[in-house]
């Protein structure tokens, strides 16, 4: 007799982290919908962008830094590239400080992003010891992550990923952790993640300034759409990123 049982496939922790955060995206929509006014305005492009809320040189710094700093760190998207071009608009329109805060904007975001990078790398450095401790016993579990397959099987294309990666919001995470297990060059790694953050921060600040008040003349100030479809966008990101082989 064939036996047609099938024992159910076990969930992995990113597929319950998928299910939370696809929880927590119903919950802020129905929010929004019911509470216009008092949620809704939170999602509102005016409400990051209106001149009127400017920010200081120093806070806005600060913002970016921790936005840059853990947009690099965790395994996941998360949309730091907004917060740089909201900054660098609302700098952009004190006159006083305009050229001098872009520029700082743009060199803050790229180190702070590369920093949380080198951590990633770090940590990869980490696990790595703790599998070759593991591949003693006759197992290779590094070789079964898909970037650790390409870094082994083509390290040719290693530098383009790396700029690709940089130059991207796609989550570093994923590929500079593998990196650091197979012991990938340092030097190579902060090189050309730094060139790819640099032109990435340097588009999103210059689309800030000059895109926001078409955003605004589009979409409408006051409509929650934009925040909305941030937050999705980010999620199908995750999904692509963690799902697809």
């Amino acid at each position: 007799l064939v036996n047609l049982k099938m024992s159910p496939k076990k969930l992995e922790k990113i597929d319950y982290f998928l299910i939370v955060f696809g929880i927590i995206l119903v919950v802020i929509t129905l929010l929004v919908i019911l509470l216009p006014d008092e949620i809704g305005r939170l999602f509102s492009l005016e409400i990051w962008t209106n001149p009127e809320n400017t920010f200081d040189l120093t806070s806005g710094l600060i913002a970016v830094s921790v936005a840059c700093f853990i947009g690099a760190l965790v395994p996941f998207p998360v949309p730091y590239v907004l917060v740089v071009s909201v900054v660098a608009f609302q700098l952009w329109n004190q006159p006083e400080i305009a050229f001098l805060s872009f520029v700082l904007v743009v060199l803050v975001a790229t180190v702070t992003n590369i920093i949380g990078d080198i951590f990633d790398y770090i940590i990869g450095l980490g696990a790595g010891k703790v599998k070759e401790k593991s591949s003693e016993k006759g197992s290779n579990p590094e070789a079964e992550n898909r970037w650790a397959k390409i870094i082994y099987s083509k390290p040719k294309l290693i530098p383009y990923i790396i700029f690709l990666f940089g130059c991207t919001p796609l989550p570093d995470s994923l590929l500079l952790m593998p990196l650091g297990v197979v012991k990938y060059s340092f030097k190579k790694m902060v090189l050309w993640s730094t060139v790819g953050k640099f032109l990435m921060m340097l588009v999103v600040a210059f689309a800030g300034v000059v895109g926001f008040n078409t955003l605004n003349d589009l979409l409408g100030g006051d409509d929650p759409i934009f925040g909305l479809v941030i937050l999705y966008l980010s999620y199908i990101l995750v999904i692509l990123m963690t799902k697809i082989d």
